[in-house]
């Protein structure tokens, strides 16, 4: 079991800075999938035991807390010092209550949920990686692209981080038990880059993803002290220490060009979690935590192709004689005309 949970930036924040970076255009996920991330947590349980049956007080658990379902579309209300989700909240639960079926604004991310389940899914298709392209011309344009995308979607009650926190009530003399399991995946497929790019022309390219489908979760009776620097939970302190922090860290960087013979990158992973609280004591014991899960990748695209284009050849002046007008052969002729006649007069006087 991990003691150290990583935090910084909401995933959003950075893929909506990557995407102003890039100059991605906002599109629907449509045409084939190049990059694609998935977070899921699932099979998530609440177990109460009563320890003492009989007392009149039933075992109970509720939280009081907020959520948050974003994606890279959020934006930044400087007036107000804060962020624009583009996604929906939900209350006093760690996951959404209702079902939910969330697509973001700009078609990349969903998130979808259950009583006990949910799951990220952020995807890049090549419309949104390749822009549009011309053919090979004479005047050697497009020859050399650059580009870039990237996309996210999270998932927060609460952040990691000793004043956000959110809380949640234990009745007395009840012991908790949480299930659950984190799963990720990403995955990387260059076949119908390829393909578009062999058709235009280019024939050499390279694509780079960075992705991650990251979970964490803390639940405690008590934290203190927790961030020993800015970005980094230590680990838990306080009367009662009988709490998780569970972390599930999928991250990778991928890298396919022209030359490899490979198009195609796929990586997965999975852990199962289980932890335990005890309230002890005879009145409801108040509790902190914290969820985060996020899913998303960040893409790069360089490509070139022979030009067609050749620069002029300086060629030195070349003098062209000029070429005589007519009254020229005109004159030209009275004299040879003029010549005959004095020598005809030369010969008969002699």
């Amino acid at each position: 079991m991990s003691h150290m949970v990583r935090m910084g930036l909401r995933p959003a924040s950075l893929a909506l800075a990557a995407a102003l970076c890039f100059g991605t255009h906002v599109q629907a996920a449509d045409g084939p999938i190049v990059a694609q991330s998935t977070l899921t947590l699932s099979g998530l349980s609440f177990h109460l035991i009563d320890l003492t049956p009989g007392d009149g007080i039933a075992p109970s658990l509720s939280f009081q807390t907020q959520g948050i379902v974003d994606s890279a579309n959020s934006a930044y209300d400087e007036a107000n010092d804060s962020w624009v989700h583009s996604g929906p909240t939900y209350s006093n639960s760690l996951l959404p209550s209702t079902p939910l079926n969330y697509v973001s604004p700009d078609g990349l991310s969903t998130v979808t949920s259950t009583a006990n389940s949910v799951t990220l899914q952020s995807q890049i298709p090549l419309s949104q990686i390749l822009p549009v392209v011309t053919p090979p011309n004479v005047y050697g344009s497009d020859d050399y692209l650059y580009n870039g995308a990237s996309t996210s979607t999270d998932l927060a009650v609460g952040e990691f981080s000793p004043e956000a926190l959110q809380p949640f009530t234990l009745s007395a003399g009840t012991v908790l038990v949480v299930r659950g399991t984190l799963s990720g995946s990403f995955s990387l497929d260059a076949t119908a880059l390829q393909a578009e790019l062999t058709a235009n022309g280019y024939t050499d390219w390279s694509l780079s993803q960075t992705a991650y489908s990251d979970g964490g979760f803390i639940m405690a009776a008590q934290l203190n002290d927790l961030a020993d620097e800015a970005g980094v939970i230590s680990g838990l302190s306080g009367s009662q220490v009988n709490g998780i922090v569970t972390n599930f860290w999928n991250d990778g960087t991928s890298y396919l060009s022209n030359t490899d013979g490979e198009l195609l990158r796929q990586v997965s992973a999975s852990k199962d979690f289980e932890f335990t609280l005890t309230n002890l004591g005879s009145s409801d014991m108040t509790g902190v935590l914290t969820l985060g899960l996020m899913a998303g990748s960040y893409l790069n695209l360089d490509a070139s192709r022979p030009s067609l284009w050749t620069p002029p050849i300086d060629l030195p002046p070349i003098d062209v004689p000029a070429i005589p007008e007519p009254s020229t052969y005109a004159l030209m002729g009275l004299g040879l005309v003029g010549i005959v006649a004095v020598a005809r007069r030369r010969r008969h006087t002699a």
